[in-house]
């Protein structure tokens, strides 16, 4: 009897308050951070590649949106642009476009996956939930015409006994704009 009122506290612990993490993957190639000073201009540009079902894209659309314009709007020198057609460019053409706008560097954003995801299982934890970022990003230093670094991004934050929703999602994707993007002053 101790014993099954012992593992139905523990079950009634993790209900509440659940098991949650977060975990932040960098794959790159060049400079993992972003680093963004005062003294350069920069151009933002951001693109999505969703999944075919993809559910509620012009609400993650929004999100995105918001999300950039909170992260640099005490920026004057950055501009943010959306446009899915820059992933079609070549480089040397991103290179051009920006030399001619007088750009010091571009940054293209690739928006892949935001959402979450339940996990319903047949064991002692009964669900798991995970809210999902996944991104690429590209940094043009448009001055000595190479590129700064090409990385795949991913977080995810949830687990056991945990419910996040769409909701959540713009504190998601501004977390994982404040890890890509350091700020600096002067």
């Amino acid at each position: 009897m101790k014993i099954m009122l012992y593992l139905f506290s523990l079950l009634m612990l993790f209900t509440f308050n659940g098991c949650t993490y977060k975990s932040n993957t960098y794959y790159q190639v060049g400079e993992k951070n972003v680093k963004l000073t005062t003294q350069k201009k920069y151009l933002i540009i951001w693109s999505t590649a969703f999944r075919d079902n993809q559910k509620d894209i012009s609400q993650r659309l929004s999100y995105i949106k918001d999300g950039l314009k909170e992260k640099f709007r005490a920026y004057y020198n950055i501009d943010i642009a959306h446009d899915n057609n820059i992933l079609l460019e070549t480089d040397v053409d991103i290179f051009n476009k920006s030399k001619m706008q007088n750009y010091d560097e571009t940054i293209i954003l690739r928006f892949e996956e935001i959402g979450p995801n339940i996990k319903l299982y047949l064991s002692p934890i009964l669900w798991s939930t995970e809210n999902t970022i996944i991104l690429r990003y590209k940094v043009y230093n448009i001055n000595n015409m190479k590129i700064k670094t090409n990385t795949s991004y991913s977080q995810f934050r949830g687990g056991p006994f945990t419910l996040h929703s769409a909701e959540e999602l713009p504190v998601d994707i501004k977390n994982a704009l404040d890890e890509i993007f350091v700020l600096e002053k002067g």
